[in-house]
């Protein structure tokens, strides 16, 4: 019985710390967010810590900062906005009422010099993408606070 209470915690810290992953950059510790690792493999993002931390810290940072998801109301059914389809992330159920799970990385998706607007089909919510300038200021005062 013990050995089959030590397989299972090891076997449960292994998972955490897969979901856990921290790394140090300029003295603070900075967590790689899901949609990091969902997106790239905590293996590759093992290895990228060594070689290109600011990547990464540039990376998390657009994952949870480069948009908004917003109520649409009408506009949902317009035609005037393109549509963008929510792809699974790891089985989960994505749109539940307001709590939509998404994540930037799945899309080709690059900040130009304004505002981007996307209705999330079979929604009333919109995603809306900061410009170019207002995220990269953005960034630079994270990193700046760090």
């Amino acid at each position: 019985m013990r050995i089959i209470n030590a397989l299972f915690f090891v076997v449960f810290l292994s998972a955490y710390a897969a979901y856990s992953q921290t790394f140090s950059y300029k003295s603070t510790q900075v967590k790689i967010c899901e949609e990091l690792i969902d997106f790239y493999g905590i293996d590759y993002l093992n290895k990228l810590i060594e070689t290109n931390a600011e990547l990464i810290l540039y990376q998390n940072y657009f994952a949870k900062n480069s948009f908004e998801i917003i109520d649409a109301g009408a506009k949902s059914q317009s035609e005037e906005y393109s549509k963008i389809s929510i792809l699974p992330i790891n089985n989960r159920k994505i749109i539940q009422e307001s709590n939509i799970f998404f994540n930037v990385l799945n899309y080709e998706i690059q900040l130009i010099n304004v505002k981007q607007y996307f209705i999330i089909d079979r929604s009333n919510y919109a995603v809306c993408f900061k410009t170019k300038k207002e995220f990269l200021k953005d960034f630079n005062d994270y990193k700046t606070k760090l």
